[in-house]
């Protein structure tokens, strides 16, 4: 059985190569988001704030 509190952990995929099909196989994967390298921070907080629930 699958312990509750740890089905709610997201997960974001980066990759070091930024090709448009690597967020959709994030996504099949299972994984809350992607974003890819060379990281941007804005981009990383604005996932984050995505996958986290925040504003």
């Amino acid at each position: 059985m699958a312990d509750r509190g740890k089905i709610r952990i997201p997960i974001v995929a980066m990759t070091a190569i930024a090709l448009a099909e690597d967020g959709q196989t994030a996504w099949d994967a299972g994984m809350n988001g992607h974003i890819a390298k060379r990281l941007d921070i804005f981009v990383m907080v604005a996932m984050l704030q995505k996958v986290l629930g925040g504003a």
